[in-house]
């Protein structure tokens, strides 16, 4: 690392030291595009009882800290709730999209959102998907197999909001899921000025154990793990590299081959049991039969022994593809020189060159043949000597 990355790690652990300190805002206007009831308590939980297919929810409250840094939804379980959890689609939730917008007098203006993070999301509903979402979007954020926990999501502002007496902000959360009735019903909205608090929810809770030790008590594994974690995930001077190697991940991605080889290879482990069908037929199951090569192709393999006589190897299409090559299986060669030959000098040792079998000519110089044969495999099938 370059001194001025340590020196820009150093600060980021700093900050990383204390807990974030977050303060409750009750709304003081919460409307359901519905219709139907919403009540926010006096301690600042939003509390939604009554379902509906869709829904959206507008929430007005004021900025309660100087410089706004981040938004928090934390989600509040209850025993009250379907299922024990904090939304009543059976206790889960679907959050579409997420909308920021700051008001002053009859003026409201959107504000750009600079990303979302959530402590846990459900597979295949992930926080991001509430930037991009919209009426009839079928993803967005929920929590499915820890619907019994609470959880946060937080919500951070292109630039931090400056605190004023003369504007307020407007939180909007659309369920616009196509799953019905997933709508939060229990919930409090949270602002902090702290610029880290994206981070230590981010970060794993082991990892951020370890900054709060001071380093001279890290081992040498854990240095290496936060500095690691720093420079791919947080760095802000080397965020371009970041970006350039995201993209060219992409572009290394999107290169898909003209044409896919199959590859053939044989099963590890136990074999499954096959036995005959008579007459083909699944339903009447005959005696079980093992794997097996025609002997008129490989004598050897057929009588239980694969080339190199091993006897107890399985028979199966290695023992087959090694037998191809065997020395004591002269036909592979043999056919490989008569290609070369007739390569060369346009006509093979056997014109046939399509056809070793009894239907083809016999070889003009069939010792020739036998001896190149024998010299190609003691070579190692080496072409280039050959020729």
């Amino acid at each position: 690392m370059t001194p001025e990355l340590d020196t820009e790690q150093m600060r980021w652990e700093n900050a990383l030291q204390r807990d974030t300190q977050w303060k409750v805002v009750a709304p003081a206007s919460a409307v359901r595009t519905s219709g139907k009831e919403i009540d926010v308590e006096p301690q600042g939980t939003v509390l939604v009882t009554s379902s509906a297919e869709k829904d959206d929810y507008d929430l007005e409250f004021p900025c309660v800290v100087e410089r706004l840094a981040a938004l928090r939804i934390r989600t509040l379980p209850a025993d009250t709730l379907p299922g024990r959890g904090s939304g009543l689609g059976g206790g889960n939730f679907v959050i579409t999209r997420i909308r920021v917008h700051e008001i002053a007098g009859d003026k409201s203006r959107e504000l750009p959102l600079d990303r979302v993070v959530a402590d846990y999301h459900q597979q295949g509903f992930e926080p991001e998907d509430v930037l991009r979402g919209g009426k009839g979007n079928e993803d967005g954020w929920a929590v499915g197999g820890q619907i019994d926990k609470p959880h946060e999501l937080l919500i951070v502002p292109a630039t931090p909001i400056a605190r004023s007496e003369s504007k307020r902000l407007r939180l909007t959360i659309e369920h616009q899921s196509p799953h019905k009735d997933h709508l939060l019903a229990r919930f409090q909205i949270e602002q902090t000025e702290d610029a880290t608090a994206v981070d230590k929810v981010r970060m794993p809770n082991e990892l951020l154990k370890m900054i709060r030790q001071s380093r001279s008590g890290r081992s040498d594994d854990q240095v290496a793990l936060v500095s690691h974690y720093f420079r791919h995930e947080v760095a802000e001077s080397l965020l371009p590299v970041r970006r350039a190697l995201l993209a060219a991940k992409a572009d290394r991605d999107s290169i898909k081959p003209m044409t896919t080889v199959p590859v053939m290879q044989e099963l590890t482990g136990e074999h499954r049991t096959t036995h005959l069908q008579h007459r083909g037929n699944y339903l009447d199951i005959g005696p079980e039969v093992t794997a097996g090569l025609p002997a008129v192709f490989c004598e050897e393999c057929a009588a239980g022994s694969a080339a190199g006589g091993d006897a107890d190897r399985p028979v199966d299409r290695m023992a087959l593809a090694n037998w191809l090559v065997s020395d004591r299986n002269p036909l592979t060669a043999r056919v490989q020189v008569n290609r070369i030959w007739e390569a060369l000098f346009g006509q093979g040792l056997v014109v046939t060159s399509e056809e070793f079998g009894s239907q083809g000519e016999l070889p003009t110089h069939p010792e020739l043949l036998d001896w190149l044969a024998v010299e190609l495999m003691e070579s190692g099938w080496n072409s280039k000597a050959l020729i």
